[in-house]
């Protein structure tokens, strides 16, 4: 039997890797998002648009 794949399981895994990963706290949490959209490329290509689009 094939098993298909589980979103709500998917979601909670990743949930509680990043929850570990700020050291379990919520002041942890907020710096972790800061740091990982810092580093991604989107962000950055966004920001970039952004200001591409003002000048």
């Amino acid at each position: 039997m094939k098993k298909e794949l589980d979103c709500v399981e998917m979601k909670l895994k990743i949930q509680e890797q990043l929850w570990k990963e700020a050291g379990e706290t919520f002041e942890g949490l907020i710096k972790l998002h800061d740091k990982l959209l810092k580093e991604s490329e989107l962000y950055h290509f966004l920001m970039e648009r952004k200001e591409k689009k003002s000048s």
